[in-house]
């Protein structure tokens, strides 16, 4: 007998916002670091290190901000659609950031 597999995420806006964060980090592979940062308009950002992602944020956010922005970025880098995120954040790819300069 098979007993039916649950799917190991739900690749949604849902799915990200409601997973447990040490469940989705740990299920895709991705870790936080926080870092002093003087910039107020840096509110973090995702980068692939050989395999894994490493969630940047700065220290100054509070757990909720952090919280949120980190699920943010995730969904965003899995191509989840994020427009409407609960923070009112914007997630964007740095190099379309740098050619539309």
């Amino acid at each position: 007998m098979s007993v039916p597999g649950t799917p190991l995420l739900d690749f949604s806006k849902w799915g990200f916002l409601s997973a447990p964060l040490a469940e989705l980090l740990e299920r895709l592979g991705a870790r936080i670091v926080e870092v002093p940062v003087d910039d107020d308009h840096f509110h973090g950002g995702c980068m692939d290190r050989g395999g894994s992602l490493v969630i940047v944020l700065p220290e100054r956010m509070s757990a909720l901000e952090k919280d949120l922005s980190a699920r943010g970025l995730l969904a965003y880098r899995f191509d989840v659609d994020t427009s409407n995120w609960p923070t009112g954040a914007t997630f964007s790819d740095l190099a379309d950031l740098e050619h539309a300069a």
